[in-house]
């Protein structure tokens, strides 16, 4: 996992896109689609990478609305 994780960091450090040659291609985010996040094997971490779904996303929206809130 931690080399798959540093593949990625140092890719998109060294070009704007953290995919590359034997890693899992990870979408760019696009708040338009359902696409969720990386995961990096069972329940987020592990030995695979995969795409996985958006957790709990009306938990999401509710402490990203709370957040907002508190900004102002």
């Amino acid at each position: 996992m931690s080399e798959a994780l540093s593949s990625y960091w140092v890719n998109f450090a060294a070009n704007g896109d953290p995919n590359g040659n034997g890693l899992v291609k990870w979408p760019a985010y696009d708040d338009q689609k359902s696409a969720g996040p990386m995961l990096l094997g069972e329940h987020v971490l592990g030995d695979q990478a995969e795409v996985g779904s958006v957790p709990n996303a009306a938990r999401l929206a509710f402490f990203e609305a709370v957040y907002e809130k508190q900004r102002r």
